[in-house]
This record gives structure tokens, C-alpha cells and sequence, in this order.
């Protein structure tokens, strides 16, 4: 019982995700466009360091019948590379591309959030084109 209302949860969990995810339509008076380009990635910044630690071997000095009846332990150096890392690797962040909306719903100065493919059809039109049905990812920018 309570596997398949674990299972299901999940399954409405994937439902919802799965449709904010899509994107919406919306109508209205070309106002402008705006970019903000993305942050680059940060490359991973790191040094070899050499470091020494004490390896301790055992070795057996008298066996009776294959049995060892007395061992001597020695330690000695051993020297290994280590890498180190100053910087950790940071994953790139996209551009933003948004649309400025007038009359939409009755309301002036709407931004929102479009993928490049919208936002380069809409760059070079003039302020006053009526867009239709114009696909976004969200409200604002």
C-alpha cells in the first residue's frame, strides 16, 4: 500500500514539473527586446601537491609447519602526488532574451522570458507590431 502511494506521488510530482516547464502563449503591441548575456564558465583551477606518509609492512621471520610464528614490522617513507583544487568548476549560466509587451490583458510594460529563437524574430520589428500568440518561458525579466 504504501509503495503504490509512493509511486504515485512521484508520478504527479514528474506530471507537474513536466508542465511548468512548457511554454506559454501570450498576445499583445511589440514594445522592445533586451539581452543579458550569460556568465561563462568557470574553469577548474588546480595544483599537484607531493606529500610523504609512513607505509608500515609486516613481514614474517620464522614459520613453523606454514604458520608464521614471528613477524617484524617496518615503517618507512613513501612519497605520493596529490591534486589539489583552488577553484572548483562552475557550469556556464545562459542568456536571458526578453520581449517588452504592451496591452496584454489590459495591461503596458509586460516583460517576459523567451528562448533566442523568439526573441531574434522579434528583434528587428518596430515598436507597434501587433504579436500573436507568442511563445515565453516565464513572466518577467
Amino acid at each position: 500500500m504504501k509503495v503504490r502511494s509512493a509511486v504515485a506521488g512521484v508520478a504527479i510530482l514528474g506530471l507537474a514539473l513536466t508542465a511548468c516547464g512548457e511554454p506559454k502563449e501570450v498576445s499583445g503591441v511589440f514594445d522592445e527586446t533586451k539581452y543579458k548575456a550569460g556568465k561563462p564558465a568557470v574553469q577548474e583551477k588546480s595544483h599537484m601537491v607531493t606529500k610523504t606518509r609512513n607505509k608500515t609492512t609486516t613481514t614474517c621471520t620464522r614459520r613453523v609447519k606454514g604458520i608464521c610464528k614471528s613477524s617484524v614490522t617496518t615503517t618507512k617513507p613513501e612519497t605520493y602526488t596529490e591534486k589539489v583544487i583552488d577553484r572548483p568548476y562552475k557550469p556556464a549560466k545562459p542568456a536571458k532574451y526578453c520581449v517588452e509587451l504592451d496591452k496584454v490583458n489590459g495591461e503596458n510594460d509586460v516583460w517576459f522570458n523567451v528562448s533566442m529563437e523568439t526573441w531574434n524574430s522579434l528583434a528587428d520589428k518596430a515598436e507597434g507590431f501587433k504579436v500573436k500568440k507568442m511563445k515565453y518561458n516565464h513572466k518577467g525579466c
